[in-house]
């Protein structure tokens, strides 16, 4: 399982451009995918696992998180909606408990609110409350996901996600990420 998670998780750096395009987001989608599901399946059958840090430990568990949110704040729409999915996927599973660890999702609270509509000004988006939201939506997102910043695990994918959207083309991307970054980041206390 070691092997398979390292894989995945060294996939989400692929930023390959060829002929057909950015090659790179296909593989960086479909690790974020694999990563989710091999975590579902996992924590599906976790009380038959005796040693369940073997085949998923926290640090590992905590990789795979901060990387599908880097994906998350990225530059590619696609990419960032298919984060979103699998991150409202992650959400929904039960920590896994044993007496020496507990698999969580470290800032809880606050992936949740990326989860759902909170209280969103009619300015940003137009969506009625509890609706699950669109990740491709720079608006809503990039303000919310600066939050995350003051979760440890997260602040360095998180901010090397942003800052690929931020060299972005897209300029919708770019637009959104520099406005949040430079109005909340120097609002945010970090330890």
């Amino acid at each position: 399982m070691q092997i398979i998670l390292s894989t995945l998780l060294s996939g989400l750096q692929d930023y390959t451009i060829d002929e057909r395009g950015d090659v790179g987001s296909w593989i960086r989608i479909a690790c974020v995918q694999g990563l989710t599901s091999c975590i579902e399946d996992l924590f599906s059958v976790a009380e038959s696992i005796t040693n369940f840090a073997e085949y998923l430990p926290v640090p590992s568990y905590q990789q795979a998180i901060a990387g599908i949110l880097k994906q998350g704040v990225e530059r590619l729409d696609n990419v960032r909606q298919e984060a979103g999915t699998c991150i409202s996927r992650l959400l929904k599973l039960m920590p896994v408990q044993r007496a020496e660890f507990t698999w969580s999702l470290p800032g809880l609270l606050l992936l949740e609110e990326l989860s759902k509509i909170d209280e969103t000004p009619s300015w940003t988006v137009e969506m009625s409350r509890g609706e699950i939201v669109s990740w491709a939506n720079g608006a809503w997102l990039f303000p919310r996901v600066i939050k995350l910043l003051d979760v440890p695990e997260y602040r360095i994918p998180l901010l090397t996600g942003l800052i690929f959207s931020l060299a972005s083309k897209t300029e919708s991307t770019v637009t959104e990420a520099a406005l949040n970054c430079c109005v909340l980041l120097p609002l945010m206390t970090y330890s």
